[in-house]
């Protein structure tokens, strides 16, 4: 038997470019969430979802609906009803 060295190199996974203009629910979803310094895991705490549901919106593979999407609105500082970003005011 053969012994090999083991590896102690690190391998970091790349990171998704954000859109700085984003389309979609998910693009609002993780920007808003990189600019608020959280990881996957923390916001999907916060929102109470798995993270797995939240990195599927994120990809766009997905869309919150219901008191989900309601939570992630609110998180979001987004009022449907006037169409405005409650930050932007």
């Amino acid at each position: 038997v053969v012994a090999r060295p083991i590896s102690t190199k690190v391998e970091h996974r790349v990171r998704t470019p954000i859109s700085s203009n984003p389309r979609t629910i998910g693009e609002y979803i993780q920007k808003a969430r990189r600019d608020r310094g959280l990881q996957q895991c923390e916001l999907a705490r916060l929102l109470g979802v798995w993270r797995a549901t939240l990195g599927s919106w994120e990809a766009n593979h997905y869309e919150p609906a219901g008191a989900v999407l309601k939570r992630v609105l609110d998180w979001l500082g987004f009022d449907p009803g006037n169409r405005v970003s409650k930050t932007n005011n």
